[in-house]
């Protein structure tokens, strides 16, 4: 909690984790455990394509520091084609995602070169505080 401010938390959960927003900050806290199949990752894109509540410039801080990707090298293009059809209902997403395996690190980084929408930047982190400092550099 950043000192001297109060920050609104909406929480909801879903299979595989959750998820809060900070309403002050419009920062979207994923938090992910467990086994993440090709499914859970299209499930989360389906999420920022319904939801009609999140803000257009989202910034995401995702905790994947408990959970191991599953899904093969190849399923990254069927996410990242996706992802790129949703993002166009944002003006900007700044996703960052922490992670503690070095699997998990390098499909980030993979997926982070095909992402081929403009609006749309991912980054991989060792520590949630580097994660935020990058997501609030930036108004």
């Amino acid at each position: 909690m950043l000192p001297g401010k109060n920050i609104n938390f909406i929480t909801s959960y879903f299979m595989y984790g959750t998820k809060k927003m900070d309403t002050i900050n419009n920062i979207l806290y994923v938090t992910t455990i467990g086994d993440i199949d090709l499914e859970n990752m299209l499930n989360g894109v389906s999420y920022l394509e319904q939801a009609e509540d999140l803000p257009r410039d989202l910034k995401v801080l995702e905790d994947a520091t408990s959970s191991k990707a599953v899904f093969k090298v190849s399923d990254i293009e069927i996410i990242t084609e996706r992802l790129d059809k949703v993002v166009k209902k944002y003006s900007s997403i700044r996703h960052a995602v922490v992670h503690s395996d070095p699997t998990n690190t390098a499909y980030t980084i993979l997926a982070s070169m095909m992402i081929k929408h403009p609006n749309y930047s991912l980054k991989v982190f060792s520590t949630k505080d580097a994660a935020k400092h990058w997501l609030t550099m930036f108004p």
